[in-house]
């Protein structure tokens, strides 16, 4: 499965630019956000897609506000 996650900035809002975003391939979901909690933080938003170009196709998995 693919996964997109990044770390929310101050507003909430997905920051700009590269910088404390990911994309990655795991097999499962749990894995996807542990690995998302272990990289980015917390406070994290992971989603899953298969087109990264349709923003319609991802789907969010997790939201936390643990700042």
């Amino acid at each position: 499965m693919k996964f997109y996650a990044y770390k929310p900035d101050a507003d909430g809002n997905e920051p700009y630019g590269t910088c404390h975003k990911i994309l990655f391939e795991l097999k499962t979901v749990k894995g996807a956000i542990r690995r998302a909690r272990r990289i980015l933080g917390n406070n994290v938003r992971v989603f899953t897609y298969t087109n990264i170009f349709d923003r319609d196709d991802f789907r969010q998995l997790v939201y936390s506000d643990d700042c």
